[in-house]
C-alpha cells in the first residue's frame, strides 16, 4: 500500500458533508435521478421509467423533488393513458423521447395515446413506434390538423399492413438522423426519405412495397455520405450485374434480412472500409448459393483482417434454425448484446437440412477466421446421424479453441463428448487439442432428447467422461466449471473430479432435477441467463404503469 501524504492527495481540505440522504440538496437528488433515467434508457435502448421509478419511494423529500424535475420525465414509454399523461405533463417543455406499441387491439385507446403524443409534436426528439395497427394508422391519417415535428431526430414506425399512406409527411424534420420504416410503399415515404439521406446516420427499410434493382438501391445509398448503420429487407428485382461501386466511408453496421443473388450483387458493389458489424439472414434457397456465399465470405475476410474474430457463438433457437456469431471479444457474445463482428442467421432449413448449415460454416466461415479462441454452443441439438456427423466435422475444424462453453437443454451435437473416436479401436482424440477451460452452464446432464445414440452415450455425463478415459489424459490440464446445471448429482461431480482432477473442477453445488417433459421455456432461467451472463443485465421491476405509490 502506498503511503500518500495529505498535501499530495488533494484531500487535505475535504470536509465530510453534514447532510444525509433525506437532507440532500435538491440539485444532487435531481442529478441522481437524471443519472438513473439515462442509465435505464441506455440499457434498454428505449424509455424505461419502471426501472428508475422506485427512487421516488426513498422518502417524501425525494418524491417531491423528483416529481417537480422536468428532465426526469422526458422518456415516455407508451403504456396506459394515465401514465402517458403524467409524463407529458411533468416533462414541461423539455424534448421528448417516446417509444412503445400501438397495436394492443384497443383501437380507440391506442389512437388516443397517439393523439396525446402528437399534440406535443413540436418537442418530439425521438419517436419509436415498434408496432402500429393499420386501424390506428388509418385514424391518424384521417386527422386534418397536425403540428410540425421540427426537433425530431429519430423516427421508427413499424406499421401493420401495406395500405397506402401520406401521413409520413407529417414527420418531416431537417434534424432527422435515424429512420426506421416498415410496412409502407416507397412512393409514400419519398417525401420524408429523400431530403434526409445526406444527414442520416442510421437507416432501416424492411417490408417496403418497392422492388428496386441493385442500381436503384446504389443510387439511393450514394447520397448517404454520413450513414453509419444500414438494415435492408427489400424484395429486390433481378437485373444484370452492375459495374458500379459505392463507397460508404462511415458505415460500421450492415444487416440484410434476405440474401438472394440480388443482395449478393449489392454487397459486391459496396466498398465498406469501416464495417464493424455484418448481419445476414440465410435461407435454404440453393440458387447461385456458392456465388452468394463467396461474396459474403469476402466481407468476413475483410473484417477479420482489420480486427481478428476471437470469439464464436453457435445458438440454436429451434429445429432448422441456427445463429452463428463471431466477435473480436474472446469471451464471445449473445444475440442481445452483439455490437461488433459477424452474425449469420440460418432459418427455415428443416430438420433434414440442418447438416447443410454445418457444411456452410465449415467451408465459408471457419477457415477464414483462424484466430477464434472461444466457442459457446447453446442448445446444440443433433437429431439424426447426418447432423451428428456434420457437427463433429465442423467442431473438429476449430482447432484454435482454448475455452469452451456449453449451455442449454440440448447438447447432442457433442455426441462423443469432447473427444472423437480415432482409427484405432478404443483410441480417442481430443476434439479441441488446445482446450484449456470448459464452462457448463444451465446444461441438462440427463435425460437427453430423442436421438439415435448408443445407450451409454445418451446422458451428457457419460459422453463427457467415457471417451476421456481413453483420451491420453489430456483432460488433466482442463479447468471445468459447472454452474446452474440440471439433473446433476454430487456423485456425478465426484466422477468428474476423478477424471479431470479435483483441483480443476468447480461446481456451484446446485442440484436441480427436471423431468424430460418439463416445459423448459416457461420457468427455466437458461434463456435469461444466456443473455444476462454473470449478472450483467439490469434486474429490476419492469412494470412502468405501477403508479399506486407515485402520484
Amino acid at each position: 500500500m502506498v503511503d500518500m501524504d495529505a498535501d499530495e492527495s488533494g484531500f487535505q481540505e475535504y470536509t465530510k458533508p453534514s447532510y444525509s440522504a433525506d437532507t440532500l440538496p435538491a440539485e444532487i437528488i435531481c442529478h441522481i435521478a437524471s443519472y438513473l433515467v439515462e442509465d435505464a434508457r441506455t440499457r434498454d435502448d428505449q424509455p424505461a421509467p419502471g426501472r428508475w421509478l422506485p427512487i421516488l419511494r426513498v422518502c417524501k423529500r425525494w418524491h417531491d423533488v423528483i416529481m417537480n424535475q422536468t428532465t426526469a420525465w422526458t422518456g415516455v414509454a407508451i403504456g396506459r393513458v394515465e401514465s402517458i399523461r403524467m409524463f407529458l405533463d411533468r416533462s414541461g417543455n423539455q424534448p421528448l423521447t417516446v417509444a412503445g406499441s400501438l397495436a394492443t387491439g384497443d383501437v380507440e385507446s391506442d389512437f388516443t395515446k397517439l393523439c396525446m403524443i402528437m399534440a406535443n409534436s413540436w418537442r418530439l426528439q425521438s419517436l419509436r413506434l415498434f408496432e402500429v395497427s393499420s386501424d390506428v394508422w388509418a385514424k391518424f391519417e384521417a386527422l386534418v390538423d397536425h403540428a410540425p415535428t421540427s426537433k425530431l431526430e429519430e423516427l421508427e414506425v413499424c406499421k401493420h399492413g401495406m395500405e397506402r399512406s401520406e401521413a409520413l409527411t407529417r414527420f418531416a424534420s431537417t434534424k432527422l438522423r435515424r429512420l426506421w420504416l416498415e410496412g409502407f410503399h416507397f412512393d409514400d415515404m419519398q417525401t420524408l426519405l429523400i431530403p434526409s439521406l445526406a444527414h442520416l446516420t442510421s437507416l432501416t427499410l424492411v417490408d417496403i412495397s418497392w422492388h428496386p434493382t441493385v442500381s436503384e438501391v446504389l443510387g439511393l445509398l450514394r447520397h448517404t455520405t454520413v450513414l453509419e448503420s444500414l438494415m435492408l429487407g427489400l424484395d429486390m428485382a433481378w437485373s444484370t450485374p452492375t459495374n458500379e461501386t459505392v463507397r460508404l466511408e462511415a458505415l460500421s453496421s450492415l444487416g440484410l434480412c434476405t440474401f438472394y443473388i440480388e443482395e449478393a450483387d449489392l454487397l459486391h458493389a459496396l466498398d465498406l472500409p469501416a464495417l464493424e458489424y455484418f448481419g445476414l439472414k440465410i435461407n435454404p434457397c440453393r440458387d447461385e448459393l456458392d456465388e452468394r456465399l463467396n461474396i459474403a465470405q469476402s466481407i468476413i475476410v475483410q473484417m477479420d483482417k482489420r480486427t481478428p474474430m476471437k470469439g464464436s457463438t453457435l445458438y440454436s433457437s429451434g429445429i432448422g434454425s441456427l445463429c452463428c456469431m463471431l466477435t473480436p471479444d474472446a469471451r464471445g457474445t449473445t444475440p442481445d448484446t452483439q455490437l461488433r463482428g459477424v452474425r449469420l442467421l440460418f432459418e427455415d432449413f428443416g430438420a433434414k437440412e440442418e447438416y447443410e448449415i454445418m457444411h456452410i460454416l465449415r467451408r465459408y466461415v471457419v477457415p477464414k477466421t483462424p484466430a477464434v479462441e472461444h466457442l459457446t454452443v447453446y442448445n446444440g441439438r443433433a437429431e439424426t446421424i447426418d447432423e451428428i456427423l456434420s457437427w463433429g466435422v465442423l467442431l473438429m475444424t476449430m482447432q484454435t479453441v482454448k475455452s469452451l462453453e456449453i449451455s442449454g437443454r440440448y447438447s447432442t451435437c457433442f455426441a462423443f463428448g469432447l473427444c472423437l473416436p480415432g482409427d484405432t479401436r478404443g483410441v480417442w482424440h481430443p476434439l479441441f487439442p488446445a482446450l484449456q477451460e470448459v464452462r457448463l452452464r444451465h446444461l441438462w446432464f440427463r435425460p437427453t432428447p430423442d436421438v439415435d445414440l448408443e445407450p451409454g452415450h445418451r446422458a451428457f455425463i457419460n459422453r463427457l467422461l467415457k471417451p476421456y478415459q481413453s483420451c491420453e489424459n489430456s483432460q488433466q490440464r482442463i479447468r471445468l466449471t459447472i454452474r446452474n446445471c440440471v439433473n446433476i448429482s454430487e456423485g456425478d461431480v465426484t466422477q468428474i473430479e476423478d477424471t479431470f482432477t479435483r483441483a480443476s473442477v468447480v461446481w456451484d453445488g446446485v442440484a436441480v432435477w427436471r423431468d424430460r417433459d418439463d416445459d423448459d421455456n416457461a420457468n427455466d432461467p437458461e434463456e435469461e441467463a444466456f443473455v444476462d451472463d454473470e449478472g450483467a443485465g439490469y434486474l429490476a421491476d419492469t412494470e412502468e404503469d405501477d403508479w399506486d405509490d407515485v402520484s
